[in-house]
């Protein structure tokens, strides 16, 4: 959005020279200072802003949660949602996802506990860790680690194009030379289950290993990452400890802090590789 409010603070005043006044001195620094802006906007702006609503997700006709998220991709955002959370391990066991109105209809047919991963997923039973789940992408990935800051700068400049300069989290699915699928919202976990929905609800699990995020890295994001393919994760923030020690026990490199030209690696399960000679 144009006019964002200039939040700049006025520089202290220059104490003057021997012999000037500290009033005189201090008009003089507010004088040269850039001058605060504030923008006002009129309700039309209203056109601008994203709704929220929330998603009621039933999994085999029983309530399983409800989302509070941006609605521009419901039936995705369920399924990833779900698959986040459990409900099922692989997509062979989604059978049918339909959306009506603030409604996602999920039948499954898994060996989970669907009882027990509801209560997971509202926060009255803590989730076991899932590293079991089988990766879908069996096959070594290694990146150069000059391709993945070229990787890194194209996917912010993507996420910056759209709307991250206003705010929305985002996610992204990407192979080593380019992004394959991008989702924006309220917050990072939500933003990663419309990708993880995609993912599923695919013909054939796309192969995509690298996933990049705006915000902090938890558990369940790097356990369902590495269940559909990802081998490394990118965020521009952090992982949680929990996070941190699941990469781990999944083979699962995450790379945090990163910007434009600069990155850190903080786990390294070996799929980032110092540039090679030509």
């Amino acid at each position: 959005m144009e006019g964002a409010v200039d939040m700049k603070s006025i520089a202290e005043p220059d104490p003057g020279e021997p012999g000037t006044s500290s009033r005189s001195a201090s008009r003089a620094a507010r004088k040269a200072a850039p001058a605060r802006t504030l923008a006002r906007y009129s309700p039309e702006v209203l056109r601008e802003l994203p709704e929220e609503r929330y998603l009621r997700v039933d999994v085999n006709g029983c309530l399983a949660g409800s989302l509070l998220a941006i609605p521009d991709a419901p039936r995705e955002l369920a399924a990833g949602w779900a698959y986040m959370h459990g409900f099922f391990d692989h997509p062979d066991e989604l059978n049918h996802v339909s959306v009506s109105g603030d409604r996602a209809s999920i039948m499954v047919e898994s060996g989970e506990d669907l009882d027990r991963r509801r209560l997971e997923a509202v926060g009255w039973l803590e989730s076991p860790p899932l590293a079991s789940r089988e990766p879908s992408n069996s096959e070594p990935f290694c990146i150069e680690s000059a391709q993945l800051m070229d990787l890194i700068a194209a996917t912010w400049q993507t996420f910056k194009r759209d709307g991250g300069a206003e705010g929305y989290l985002h996610a992204a699915a990407a192979s080593a030379g380019e992004v394959q699928c991008v989702a924006r919202d309220r917050t990072m976990d939500m933003a990663v289950a419309k990708i993880l929905g995609w993912a599923v609800l695919a013909d054939e699990l796309p192969r995509m290993p690298v996933m990049l995020v705006r915000g902090i890295v938890g558990r369940k994001v790097v356990e369902a990452a590495a269940s559909v393919g990802v081998s490394l994760i990118v965020t521009s923030a952090i992982p949680t400890a929990d996070a941190f020690r699941a990469a781990m026990g999944l083979s699962l490199s995450i790379v945090g802090i990163a910007m434009s030209k600069s990155m850190g690696l903080l786990v390294d399960s070996g799929h980032i590789v110092e540039n090679r000679l030509a």
